[in-house]
């Protein structure tokens, strides 16, 4: 689908809906800053292909699973990824470094929230296929979300991960590496179920190289998707579909596609 065309589907979606509502929910690629209620467990499942020519492509499936401990104001969680990796007919598959993830909820006014999250990764992946770096890391992360009026919600994130001696596949040399993200994102409430999205994100990451030394490159996406909430008497499911289009150094990917599960219910 061309890229123009995918802009103007999802602007007459936004044309044709005139209802309000709001889902406390996570966005795709980014945090916002609501943690979970007391007794309330969350279980997000995503799915993200992405086609970047005839001979490359990479399927990325992540469960993060989140906890209040022992209440909204702290909220304990864990990602497990899982990648499968295509080029020139070699496919590496496997699962990459798990992060283990503490959130606090600092701020949590009817206009303004806002949970910082400090996070660390344990090399569990791969390095020898390209799914992990043999080395620890540290991330933290501050999502910030704004309620502008009763239809429109308003996400930020600002990132740094630190690795230590982080290797790569093609050497064993380590070297030690920063990353840095930042996005934002823009939530029409068309109704009390369904909400509209566009989220954009830039990553700027060191890679090692393997042999002391290392490369940054940068990525920037913007992608508009939908999600909608399935509510029954205990139980809140809410699927949702994304479209992230690459712009700027991530222009020449084909195509990609995002899939979105989450299930939250009410435990204790």
């Amino acid at each position: 689908m061309k890229k123009k065309s995918v802009i103007i589907l999802f602007s007459l979606i936004i044309a044709l809906v005139t209802h309000a509502g709001k889902i406390e929910d996570n966005s795709f690629l980014l945090e916002e800053a609501y943690n979970q209620e007391d007794g309330v467990v969350q279980l997000i499942q995503s799915y993200q292909y992405t086609k970047v020519n005839s001979q490359k492509s990479q399927g990325v499936y992540t469960l993060t699973v989140e906890i209040p401990a022992p209440n909204r104001t702290h909220q304990f969680s864990f990602t497990l990824p899982h990648t499968t990796a295509t080029e020139n007919n070699v496919t590496n598959s496997g699962v990459n470094d798990i992060s283990l993830n503490y959130r606090y909820q600092l701020m949590d006014s009817e206009k303004i929230a806002m949970s910082p999250r400090v996070s660390i990764i344990l090399p569990t992946g791969k390095r020898e296929t390209g799914l992990g770096t043999s080395a620890l890391g540290l991330q933290f992360n501050i999502p910030l979300s704004f309620e502008l009026n009763k239809s429109w919600i308003n996400h930020y994130n600002f990132g740094y991960t630190y690795t230590n001696q982080a290797q790569s596949a093609g050497g064993a040399i380590g070297s030690n590496t920063i990353s840095t993200n930042f996005g934002t994102s823009f939530i029409y409430l068309a109704s009390d179920t369904l909400n509209l999205m566009t989220e954009f994100i830039h990553n700027s990451a060191d890679t090692s190289n393997g042999d002391g030394t290392k490369s940054r490159s940068e990525s920037y996406y913007i992608s508009p998707g939908l999600r909608y909430a399935i509510n029954t008497q205990s139980v809140q499911y809410v699927p949702g579909i994304a479209l992230p289009i690459g712009i700027g150094p991530s222009e020449s990917e084909d195509y990609s596609v995002l899939l979105y599960f989450s299930i939250e219910g009410k435990l204790w």
